[in-house]
């Protein structure tokens, strides 16, 4: 559990509870219309907007994420992206194949579709430069 988010949400109700212990009472704190056209709108032009399945799954990943300790070494981060640079310049896109990482985000941008992707992307351009008349060094063949 991420102890600030912990630490963050007591913070949030102890004023919100010291607010209304200070003042005439709960009720100049309530006011049920407010909370129905913020809280209920909000969520019925989500409904309207996005795909229940897409609803239910942010849902999902919001309150699984809010206590979840993410931490991450930038340092490592870093060494890890220096590191697929030199295998990309090295045997190109084809080379990151067998590498394995720990970041979630780092794993899918060089997985086989991703890759395939970028492949056919390229090749695509490379198509679009030679019928135009475009090519490398600026120089015709």
């Amino acid at each position: 559990m991420d102890l600030l988010t912990l630490l963050g949400l007591l913070v949030g109700i102890t004023t919100i509870v010291a607010a209304i212990a200070t003042s005439s009472g709960l009720a100049s704190f309530l006011n049920i219309p407010g909370f129905l056209i913020v809280v209920v709108g909000t969520l019925a032009v989500t409904l309207i907007k996005h795909r229940m399945t897409s609803v239910v799954s942010a849902f999902r990943m919001a309150f699984g994420e809010a206590f979840r300790d993410r931490t991450e070494e930038p340092l490592d981060l870093i060494l890890q992206i220096r590191d697929l640079a030199d295998i990309v310049r090295k045997k190109g896109i084809l080379g990151l194949e067998d590498y394995d990482t720990r970041y979630r985000f780092l794993a899918r941008s060089i997985d086989y579709d991703t890759r395939y992707r970028f492949l056919a992307r390229s090749i695509e351009a490379g198509r679009g430069r030679s019928s135009a008349g475009i090519h490398r060094g600026g120089h015709d063949p």
